[in-house]
């Protein structure tokens, strides 16, 4: 079943491909496109057809030819962390100071959790009568596992899942944690369809 004919025109802009591309690899004219994307004219079901099977092919061609972006090229190198002995209330002042929302926590070199800005929400409305209570708790003591680990060359595309199943991911070269993306660092390359 085809798309619906308006597509055809979200489809070849999301390609960056013009009215004269699109005429042109298709064999149709340009005032044919034009026409069917302002919905002056209802072309029989095969020139829909080849339109689609055309923009279709652009977009195998070009995604053959564009690098894909790996994660080393959108992570921040500068982690922020905290030791599993520091208090929330320290954990809670970094995480305002560097505008983050997850904060990994580390023992001996090692990361053993990650604390989130949802961990601190869910904690502050446990019952705490006093909040001064919840800021002197020990991260280690309500932090929650540790955030998964990606290799640095991995294609951002394929991370996706992870991302928006953990809100972040740390990123590592060989053994060593380089650095960490966020689902917001995709925004920056990532296109919607």
């Amino acid at each position: 079943m085809l798309p619906r004919i308006d597509e055809i025109r979200k489809r070849r802009e999301a390609l960056g491909v013009s009215v004269s591309e699109l005429a042109s690899e298709s064999g149709f004219p340009e005032s044919f496109i034009e026409k069917i994307e302002s919905g002056e004219i209802k072309p029989p079901y095969p020139e829909v057809r080849k339109i689609f099977d055309t923009l279709e092919a652009i977009k195998e061609r070009k995604s053959k030819t564009t690098k894909p972006v790996k994660v080393k090229d959108i992570m921040n190198k500068n982690l922020i962390y905290v030791q599993a002995t520091d208090t929330v209330a320290r954990a809670i002042s970094l995480m305002r100071k560097h505008n983050i929302t997850h904060l990994p926590v580390f023992r001996n070199n090692h990361d053993v959790g990650c604390l989130s800005e949802k961990i601190v929400y869910d904690y502050m409305f446990k019952g705490y009568e006093d909040i001064s209570d919840f800021m002197e708790e020990i991260v280690g003591d309500v932090m929650d596992r540790p955030l998964p680990k990606v290799d640095e060359n991995e294609p951002v595309e394929s991370i996706m899942d992870v991302l928006e199943r953990a809100g972040a991911v740390l990123v590592r070269s060989g053994s060593e944690i380089v650095g960490i993306v966020t689902i917001t660092d995709t925004t920056k390359v990532m296109k919607k369809p």
